[in-house]
């Protein structure tokens, strides 16, 4: 809320997302954490930050033990302070992250975030960035089993990983030719 610098605090959150295909997916995210200011008189003044976002995520490639991605998107940041104004700012929003499922249904996130507030006039002037490390579990329902080589066979009934593109299998996912 002012001019000095957040400590670093744990941030609380969550978020919901669908796959639109194998490589690009959208999620809605919500984030809430209480860092205090880091002011050169050394006094703290406690503080709350809202963030909630929507991205865009593009996931290259993908192997069994896992798969980066690359997110960018915009939302919104709420900072209250004791003894100041409420400030509001859009945001923009990039990551780098890595997702590894342990099953079709459950998985490890670890992500880098760089959430960007754009003031609501002179948006050349955004100059405050928050730094995020991030590090939690990805539920997922519905869809289809994970197919990463794509023969329409699940990964987990699939006993040929890797099938070249276009091979027919069998049920386990074993070239027929």
């Amino acid at each position: 809320p002012g001019n000095w610098p957040l400590k670093d605090a744990p941030v609380f959150g969550a978020r919901l997302g669908t796959q639109l295909n194998p490589w690009w997916g959208i999620e809605a995210a919500c984030a809430y954490s209480q860092p205090s200011e880091d002011r050169p008189s050394g006094t703290s003044i406690e503080s709350t930050v809202l963030n909630a976002s929507v991205s865009l995520m593009y996931q290259p490639t993908s192997w069994r033990i896992g798969a980066p991605y690359f997110a960018a998107g915009f939302g919104y940041d709420q900072y209250k302070a004791d003894g100041t104004d409420e400030t509001h700012y859009g945001t923009f929003e990039q990551a780098l992250g890595w997702r590894s499922w342990w099953n079709d249904h459950t998985g490890l996130r670890l992500e880098a975030r760089n959430v960007l507030n754009v003031p609501n006039k002179d948006w050349g002037s955004a100059n405050k960035a928050n730094q995020q490390l991030l590090a939690g579990i990805d539920l997922a329902w519905g869809g289809r089993p994970r197919d990463t080589d794509g023969d329409g066979v699940p990964d987990r009934k699939d006993k040929r990983p890797g099938t070249p593109t276009g091979a027919k299998v069998d049920v386990n996912g074993c070239p027929l030719d």
